[in-house]
């Protein structure tokens, strides 16, 4: 199962990555962009609370700022 679950991940950092046209984050998902997004005030940060109730219904709470965390983690020092 957590193998499925690194190749989901891997596959939505690649495609946000397309989706950007190569402007996002290291390792940045849809889930960990939407929060920064909201802190930032951007249109896209709106979508922050579907993800969150999406993956609440999984039983995981608060997804998208612990997927941010968890993306900034993996930047180099410098950036985050």
């Amino acid at each position: 199962m957590k193998r499925i679950v690194n190749m989901l991940l891997a596959f939505d950092c690649f495609l946000f990555s397309v989706c950007t046209l190569g402007k996002s984050y290291t390792s940045e998902s849809f889930s960990s962009a939407a929060w920064r997004a909201e802190r930032a005030g951007q249109f896209y940060g709106r979508s922050r609370k579907w993800i969150d109730r999406l993956f609440n219904l999984l039983g995981q709470t608060d997804h998208c700022r612990v997927a941010f965390e968890d993306a900034k983690n993996n930047l180099p020092e410098d950036m985050r």
